[in-house]
């Protein structure tokens, strides 16, 4: 082959290198558009927000940019923010987007349990000062049981023992609890006829998500007054969720199980629930005005401040031996006790496993959401970890000066009233 024809040759195979080479870029290019095009876009988002910058609503951007980074790294996969009802800032890990929904531990307590039952006793089919007993006939033998109110399961304060999940995954629970753990069918029998009560109900709180299977128990008995909604997915749907633009897809509760105990449908309220990080921010959000949702009276806002702990008595203490830790309300925790020593005391917050937490702040009228892994490093405890990689760093992001202070008063000065379910309101 003579120059020429290796100088042909050569340019053969240049053009047919660009050639492939052309195509594969076309193919990325086809590829990457279709793969942007299956990104959810902010209109394709489930739930929709109203959105403001994070210096508009009194934030530095960076820094929040800052901690999505730092919640990264100790394993976070979704991270919202909004201030004045407005979505300012969201972060979502690998694989995830503001329509995957995350685990939320006990987290559920506050954002099902508790909407679930302010709904019910809103419409009169319960009241927190009903006996246990009135609903589970066999308690009424029982001097201790028969004086258990649904306030007191709600609240932790009902003196029935818990079971530890890290043990029954360890097989070293005793007796019924072992059943407990490895049978979730079983969970609402053994709740009611087999869990001791440790102390007399009200005599302080101790956490006891067993109770909350007995909460279902009863909810759910008393919801057979309305056939249309008759298990508690259904009326949650039709009474909270649905209400505040929430569809079916964007939450879940009760490990997506349904047992029928008594002739019942039971659905667990307290645990096994996935929420996407905007549908847990709504929530959230709802709390924070009190059950206010534009501008209708969704829940009683006496029964909201009852549930977030602002029921003008002493906060309930703690067991002697139990370590300090915020105040119970209705699922939710209040820090009044400065558990969370970067926040106001008026902060409250859903809190579940490995950190999970909704935080609402009404003397910022803030709403936070992170969901994820465990948080802590070392030796530190749930609240440490809490207040150290996801409090303290929200707070220090917060600037009062880049926001309105015309806002910001108003909300400090917002006037208390009682408005009961169905009346007008503003947010």
């Amino acid at each position: 082959m003579d120059g020429k024809d290796r100088m042909n040759g050569n340019r053969r195979r240049s053009t047919g290198w660009l050639l492939v080479v052309a195509a594969i870029g076309v193919l990325l290019v086809i590829g990457g558009a279709a793969l942007w095009s299956a990104l959810p876009r902010e209109e394709s988002a489930l739930v929709d927000w109203p959105e403001a910058t994070p210096e508009s609503e009194g934030f530095d951007g960076a820094a929040l940019r800052t901690l999505a980074e730092s919640l990264a790294v100790r394993r976070t996969k979704l991270f919202a923010v909004a201030r004045h009802g407005k979505l300012v800032f969201e972060w979502y890990g690998p694989d995830s987007d503001a329509n995957s929904k995350h685990y939320t531990a006990a987290m559920l307590k506050a954002t099902a349990a508790a909407p679930t039952l302010i709904a019910a006793a809103g419409e009169d089919l319960i009241s927190l000062d009903d006996h246990a007993a009135d609903w589970i006939p066999s308690w009424k033998a029982d001097p201790r049981r028969a004086q258990v109110t649904i306030h007191d399961l709600a609240f932790h304060a009902s003196g029935m023992e818990d079971v530890d999940f890290d043990a029954g995954q360890a097989g070293e629970l005793p007796g019924w609890k072992q059943r407990y753990y490895d049978h979730p069918d079983e969970r609402f029998r053994l709740a009611i006829d087999s869990a001791a009560l440790l102390f007399a109900p009200g005599d302080h709180f101790s956490y006891s998500g067993v109770g909350f299977y007995v909460l279902s128990y009863i909810v759910t008995e008393a919801l057979q007054q309305r056939p249309a909604t008759a298990d508690i997915p259904s009326f949650l749907d039709s009474e909270v969720y649905g209400p505040l633009g929430l569809p079916r897809q964007v939450w879940s509760i009760g490990y997506g199980r349904s047992d029928t105990v008594d002739g019942l449908p039971l659905t667990h309220f307290g645990s096994g629930g996935q929420l996407t990080a905007r549908a847990a921010a709504r929530i959230g959000q709802v709390f924070l005005q009190r059950g206010c949702w534009q501008g209708t009276q969704l829940l009683d806002a006496d029964l909201v401040d009852a549930a977030l702990g602002r029921h003008g008595t002493p906060p309930m203490l703690a067991a002697a031996d139990a370590p300090q830790r915020p105040a119970p309300g209705e699922g939710w925790w209040a820090n009044v006790n400065e558990a969370w020593p970067s926040a106001p005391r008026e902060a409250v917050a859903a809190i579940g496993a490995s950190q999970q937490v909704v935080w609402i702040d009404p003397t910022l009228d803030l709403v936070a959401v992170r969901m994820g892994g465990n948080l802590a490093t070392g030796d530190e405890s749930f609240n440490e970890a809490l207040d150290r990689h996801f409090v303290a760093p929200l707070y220090a992001a917060f600037e009062p000066g880049r926001s309105s202070q015309d806002d910001d008063d108003a909300v400090a000065t917002a006037p208390r009233k009682a408005a009961a379910r169905g009346a007008s309101c503003t947010n």
